[in-house]
């Protein structure tokens, strides 16, 4: 899990759901830090027109895809996502 952190209308990065966990692990005292310090550049910007195929290699790059509308994310589609939409293309 992750989610876009965001500074005004720009997409900053994510914090990923690993990377906070860690964080906590390692030093309690973390629940106080900026978010800013916890971000992660892993992701990708697409947009609602990008082909799925556009999806694989995203995923294959480590990242998720944040769609955005605009300069706002929309939604965050992951690898289950796409796995998801693809058995439902198939049932």
């Amino acid at each position: 899990s992750q989610i876009p952190v965001m500074s005004g209308d720009n997409l900053v990065g994510m914090i990923t759901e690993l990377r906070l966990l860690k964080a906590m692990l390692d030093d309690p005292a973390n629940i106080d830090r900026p978010v800013k310090e916890l971000v992660e550049q892993t992701h990708a910007a697409v947009s609602p027109d990008t082909p799925v195929s556009r999806l694989s290699q995203i995923f294959a790059e480590g990242n998720v895809a944040i769609v955005l509308e605009g300069a706002r994310p929309a939604a965050v589609i992951t690898k289950i996502d796409l796995i998801d939409y693809l058995a439902g293309l198939s049932a």
